[in-house]
């Protein structure tokens, strides 16, 4: 019962104060009703056309935020369409087009009354924002679709979805399946209906997969689905993208129905989430969670399920390539039921499979059996996984042996509850790791949001509708509006959705929440910091983007609380977020970013307590021009003092495309790395991207601690950077470095761990060091 009472907390949707302002588009003013009876499928679908009045163009919206040197960052400001209370009644789909924001007030509902038609279809869907919306009927309540824009992102937030033929959400990407292997590059997103405009401004949408022979398409979407109810759904959702997260979500499902009551693939991270099957006989197809690839992580989640019905399905094969397959349980609770946790498909296994305490509420006459086998591996089919995954590979070095690259790990489980056993082919990878080796995250900052009825602050006249260009100045009326805001106490301040131009900082002080209905992006030059907070101060900043100046915040003084939700920080000359100095005078601050992009060279720079992110894509820009390199780079700069916790990260580093560092001499560009860290830094399911020739994912200073957990690293032709991909550079013997459960480090090219030492030259030179590798794999 306490489970379930801790769930429905989180489900519970917000009132919020709104101040009105020509960015947040009431879909009552376009002939909305709300009253269930009338149809409001054309009002919506106006309300959704006006964000964008002159038509969107599909090529038309690159370099929207003028971002200094990758020119095509397809973002910027827009506002939002907003659903007060009421139940509003369609019969045919709403087509989005680009980025968008879809708000609803507490008891706003969306009733679709087709069985084969979408609700909301997100078309080109780039920023995707939905906030306190409830949905019910249609085949599918959220679609969106990408073509594969790298950087896209979708963040859902304290929704309720219930009756979708289809699934509720749907976020992947599919191509035509010419046969054979093709890279992205040679292969085209295909979108998933072709839109027809009606004379009557209703849409209808045409099926562009019938008929066509398709194949599964990698999709560069980050997606945070969070606080969401799922209930009475075919599925919840049918997910590929490069990272997905779902925290403190339940979903809750009929036995009766087949197939998966939600299906992944790719890089899904599972936080608190609850499965809740029941009813009669299940379908022979049912099962809790389907997983076809990737990097699949299960933290603190519960499964009730009915009868023999598995919590997961896992047809993932290992393989010895870029990054292998795994399947990750960490504190998991199977309540209720008979089935087992996983069940594999026709001979398939992972490359790593974790249990990690594993607990029932229930009791059995007999151990209830942890697995289940379709058809049982054998040696056979390890061996040519990994000879099938080495023929996609850059490098084209011989497969590894299939003993360094497949590893079961079982800990923490109730044996007089369970029956771990595994058959003989699989048994032979198991891995004892030492008690404590595994570090759970356990520090976060205190979520928080404006109390109901909190006072609002808005000045609409600041800003323009396009790109400022360094015209206007908008810095005296928002520090007005703060100061305004800072003396009522809690208050919220509602940034319009347009450009923002500031010639010097904003200082911000007391405990206000700071958001744009809709997205607003806040620049100015590079000498300054935009926002300074000031010391004791608590800040929220949602749906803001950052773009330009010296830093985008700077956190002042020894004390307060800084969070963001949904923001993205472009192209600031130093530290888009600072907190302190290398002393550690910063270390009284807390800061929690959730969702959004930083597309910059440099993120974050201090000695916070923490300092915490998840569910970010980390694309990191060029730190100079062409011909102006530094001799030593870094993206997370954590001083003595501090504590960098990290989760859930999509790091692509995009810098060496335009930089001289993609053609330098080996060994004469110093050493680049992810994070430079003095303090304490931990991180779990984090891709420390290394597309472009490499980079080392933790440069650790002496006394320092350091922990990766969960995580890859991608890495190519990584021949011009030094240390030479390392997992982790030492900068002494002494440091306190662990890495469990990670793959795709050059383990065998370069040591695991590198001790560091510079020359006069710039260059770096060093030689194995010591630390902890528990369960990783290697790339070459």
């Amino acid at each position: 019962m306490k489970i379930l009472l801790a769930f429905a907390a989180v489900l519970t949707v917000h009132s919020f104060a709104f101040a009105a302002g020509h960015s947040s588009l009431n879909v009552r003013d376009f002939g909305a009703v709300g009253d269930g009876v009338h149809d409001d499928t054309l009002a919506i679908q106006k309300a959704a056309d006006a964000l964008y009045p002159g038509g969107f163009k599909e090529r038309a919206y690159a370099r929207r935020v003028r971002n200094r040197y990758m020119k095509g960052i397809c973002d910027g400001a827009n506002g939002e369409v907003f659903f007060p209370k009421g139940v509003y009644r369609v019969t045919g789909p709403v087509v989005f087009e680009n980025s968008v924001n879809v708000r609803g007030e507490k008891g706003a509902l969306v009733v679709n009354e087709t069985r084969d038609q979408p609700t909301f279809y997100f078309k080109f869907g780039f920023r995707v924002y939905i906030d306190s919306l409830a949905f019910r009927g249609g085949s599918v309540h959220v679609h969106q679709w990408t073509e594969n824009w790298t950087d896209a992102s979708m963040f859902i937030s304290r929704c309720r979805f219930s009756g979708a033929s289809d699934a509720a959400v749907i976020s992947k990407g599919v191509c035509l399946d010419v046969g054979g292997y093709l890279d992205n590059e040679a292969r085209k997103s295909l979108p998933p209906y072709e839109v027809v405009r009606l004379q009557n401004g209703r849409v209808r949408l045409v099926d562009n997969y019938e008929g066509k022979k398709l194949a599964w398409f990698w999709n560069s979407t980050l997606i945070n689905i969070e606080r969401c109810l799922f209930d009475g759904n075919a599925a919840a959702f049918r997910i590929a993208s490069d990272i997905n997260v779902y925290r403190e979500c339940v979903i809750r499902a009929d036995s009766g129905v087949p197939g998966p009551a939600a299906e992944v693939s790719t890089g899904p991270h599972f936080d608190r989430v609850r499965f809740e099957i029941s009813g009669g006989a299940p379908a022979p197809s049912r099962c809790a969670l389907k997983s076809s690839d990737g990097q699949v992580t299960l933290t603190g989640c519960s499964f009730a399920l009915s009868g023999k019905i598995p919590a997961v399905v896992s047809s993932a094969k290992a393989g010895d390539g870029i990054c292998g397959k795994s399947l990750r349980f960490i504190d998991t609770e199977l309540s209720r039921g008979t089935g087992p946790l996983v069940s594999f498909a026709d001979g398939t296994f992972p490359n790593l499979l974790v249990v990690d305490g594993l607990k029932t509420g229930a009791t059995s006459a007999a151990p209830r059996r942890i697995f289940s086998f379709e058809r049982i591996p054998q040696r056979s089919d390890f061996e040519r996984w990994i000879r099938d995954g080495t023929k996609n590979r850059s490098s084209k070095l011989p497969p590894l042996d299939i003993e360094r690259c497949i590893a079961v790990s079982l800990a923490g489980i109730d044996k007089s509850a369970f029956d771990a056993e595994l058959p003989q082919s699989v048994a032979r990878f198991s891995r004892d790791l030492p008690q404590g080796t595994r570090s759970r995250l356990t520090e976060r900052v205190t979520r928080r949001f404006p109390a109901d009825g909190a006072k609002v602050f808005a000045d609409d006249s600041m800003g323009t509708a396009a790109p400022a260009d360094g015209n206007g100045d908008d810095t005296a009326k928002m520090q007005a509006l703060f100061d305004r805001a800072a003396k009522a106490g809690a208050a919220e301040v509602v940034l319009p959705s347009a450009w923002l131009r500031l010639s010097c900082p904003v200082t911000l002080g007391g405990r206000l929440t700071v958001r744009a209905h809709g997205r607003a992006v806040v620049e100015g030059p590079d000498d300054i910091p935009l926002f300074r907070l000031a010391p004791g101060s608590e800040v929220l900043f949602e749906n803001i983007i950052f773009n330009f100046g010296g830093n985008a915040v700077s956190c002042d003084g020894r004390n307060g609380k800084a969070w963001f939700r949904n923001c993205c920080f472009y192209d600031q000359r130093g530290p888009s977020v600072t907190a302190g100095t290398k002393r550690g005078d910063g270390a009284g601050w807390r800061i929690e970013m959730v969702g959004g992009c930083v597309d910059t060279a440099r993120f974050f720079s201090g000695a916070a307590k923490p300092f915490f992110f998840t569910g970010v894509w980390l694309t990191l820009a060029p730190d100079r021009p062409t011909g102006c390199h530094r001799a030593s780079y870094s993206c997370i700069e954590n001083f003595q003092g501090g504590t960098v916790l990290a989760e859930d990260v999509c790091g692509v580093p995009r810098y060496f495309e335009n930089s001289e560092v993609f053609s330098v001499t080996p060994g004469k560009v110093g050493d680049y790395r992810w994070v430079d860290n003095y303090g304490k830094y931990s991180s779990w399911q984090f891709r420390y991207g290394g597309e472009r020739r490499g980079i080392t994912p933790i440069y650790n200073h002496p006394e320092a601690s350091s922990y990766a957990e969960g995580s890859i690293s991608y890495h190519k032709n990584n021949g011009h950077l030094r240390p030479l991909a390392a997992a982790a550079a030492m900068s002494s013997e002494k440091d306190d470095v662990r890495f469990v459960d990670v793959m795709g480090f050059n383990f065998t090219v370069n040591p695991s761990f590198y001790l560091a030492v510079q020359g006069k030259d710039g260059s770096y030179g060093g030689q194995a060091s010591g630390g902890h590798v528990f369960n990783c794999f290697p790339f070459d």
